[in-house]
């Protein structure tokens, strides 16, 4: 059976997120959050703690839509969700705590966080 132009599009989505992150995900697959309506993405992006939606145009002009005011805001959250993430970074304004996978500097919303150590550590 060939894959329907939409999945193409999930394969191309996800196929680009997976060249950053691990296979295995807590958040489940990218596919679980594409959308043919705006209303359905909003609803999911109210229950991921996001606002708001932003689309994607598939090769065939068919439009998509996922969580999140744009595609950043998406995958920064993806990324947060992994289930393999390892490390600790704190806003130190909000004292929010976000775990990564790997090192590195990390910001949100304009803020650099702060690591704070291993996430497998007490």
């Amino acid at each position: 059976m060939r894959p329907n132009k939409k999945q193409k599009y999930l394969d191309a989505i996800e196929d680009h997120v997976q060249k950053h992150k691990s296979k295995s995900h807590e958040a489940g697959s990218m596919e679980d959050y594409v959308f043919t309506s705006k209303e359905e993405a909003e609803k999911m992006a109210k229950k991921i703690g996001l606002s708001g939606s932003h689309s994607h145009k598939s090769g065939d002009g068919v439009t998509l839509y996922m969580p999140g005011k744009d595609m950043k805001e998406f995958q920064d959250w993806y990324e947060e969700h992994s289930a393999e993430a390892t490390f600790k970074y704190e806003n130190p304004r909000t004292g929010e705590v976000f775990t990564y996978r790997r090192m590195g500097n990390y910001k949100k919303d304009g803020v650099s966080l702060v690591y704070k150590g291993r996430a497998d550590e007490a």
